[in-house]
């Protein structure tokens, strides 16, 4: 089913969580997701942001993870979105990926 352009409701994104991180001070040199663990508050201040400039969709600071070993940092960066979102009637979305060649979801 084709719904017309103007039918469409369409939803206001955050930012890019890494580029913002970085923008306040967080070592380019480090893994974004990373932040949930180690500068929590700077996480949630950059969330906050978002939600301050108009931001419908809220996306978990977790792209990039996907081994077993990731698990802390998903975690983290998952309490952090659901506690941003929390009283809110904003949408939260987990973001995750780039997967390595050959890997698929279910890997």
């Amino acid at each position: 089913m084709v719904v017309p352009a103007a039918e469409v409701q369409p939803f206001l994104m955050d930012g890019g969580m890494g580029t913002t991180l970085q923008d306040n001070g967080y070592p380019p040199d480090r893994l974004s997701a990373q932040a949930n663990l180690d500068y929590p508050e700077l996480v949630r201040t950059v969330h906050a942001r978002f939600i301050d400039a108009g931001a419908e969709i809220l996306l978990s600071n977790t792209f990039g993870l996907y081994r077993k070993e990731d698990h802390p940092l998903l975690e983290a960066g998952v309490a952090l979105l659901c506690e941003a979102v929390q009283g809110t009637d904003l949408r939260a979305w987990i973001s995750c990926g780039p997967f390595p060649p050959g890997m698929n979801r279910s890997t």
